[in-house]
C-alpha cells in the first residue's frame, strides 16, 4: 500500500504545480488584455480630441468666410463675442474665441485666427494682389458690373487704357489654430480666400511677407 500512497502524493503535487502554472498564464493573459484595451481607449480618446480641435479650427475659418467685411477689418476678422457669451475662463481678444465642447460652461478649446503681426496682434494676411482686367469681367454679375465703372490709365501716353478694371482680386491666407486647454491637443487649418474689392480698398498693410 505504501507505493500506491506515494504515487497519489506525487500526482497531487503535479496537479498543484500545473494549476499554479495555468493560473499564472491566465493572469498574464488578463493583464495583457487589459493593457491592450487601455491603449486602444487612449488612441480613440486622442483621435476624438484631435477631431474636436480640428472641427473648432474649421468652424473659425467658416465664420471668417461668412463675414463679408473681414478683408476691410482683418484685425477683427473673427467676430468678438461678449463675456456673457463666452465660457469661463476666457479672455475676449480680437481674432480669438473659446469653445465649450461638453456644455459644462468651461473653456475646452481656444481658437486663434491669423498669424502674428509686428504689433503683437493676430490677423489674416494677403498672399497676392492682382488687378482684374476689363476683358475678364462678367457684367451680368453684380460684383463685376461695379468694376467696369471708370477707365484705368497707364504710364507714358496720356489717356491710354491699361486694360485693368477698377477692381483688384486679393488672395487672403486665413490660418486658424485650435488648442485643447485640458489635453493639450492642437490643430491648425489654413484656407485661401479670394476677395474682390475696389482698387482704393486694396489692403496692402496686411501682406504676408
Amino acid at each position: 500500500m505504501r507505493p500506491v500512497q506515494a504515487r497519489h502524493r506525487k500526482q497531487h503535487g503535479s496537479t498543484l504545480l500545473v494549476s499554479m502554472i495555468m493560473l499564472l498564464l491566465i493572469t498574464m493573459l488578463a493583464f495583457t488584455s487589459f493593457r491592450l484595451a487601455s491603449g486602444n481607449l487612449k488612441i480613440v480618446g486622442n483621435m476624438q480630441q484631435r477631431n474636436q480641435v480640428l472641427a473648432a479650427a474649421q468652424g473659425a475659418i467658416e465664420k471668417v468666410v461668412s463675414n463679408p467685411l473681414f478683408s476691410a477689418t482683418p484685425g477683427t476678422a473673427l467676430p468678438t463675442l461678449s463675456a456673457l457669451d463666452l465660457p469661463t475662463p476666457c479672455v475676449a481678444t480680437p481674432n480669438t474665441t473659446c469653445i465649450d465642447v461638453n456644455g459644462d460652461g468651461a473653456t475646452d478649446i481656444t481658437v486663434r485666427v491669423g498669424g502674428l503681426r509686428p504689433d503683437g496682434s493676430y490677423a489674416p494676411c494677403v498672399q497676392q494682389v492682382k488687378p482684374v482686367a476689363n476683358a475678364s469681367l462678367d457684367l451680368s454679375r453684380p460684383e463685376d458690373s461695379s468694376c467696369s465703372v471708370g477707365v484705368g490709365q497707364t504710364y507714358g501716353v496720356e489717356g491710354a487704357n491699361s486694360g485693368n478694371s477698377m477692381c483688384t482680386d486679393m488672395l487672403w491666407e486665413v490660418l486658424a489654430e485650435a488648442t485643447d486647454t485640458q489635453a493639450g491637443a492642437s490643430a491648425a487649418v489654413t484656407a485661401g480666400i479670394r476677395v474682390r474689392s475696389s482698387n482704393d480698398d486694396a489692403n496692402a498693410t496686411y501682406h504676408c511677407n
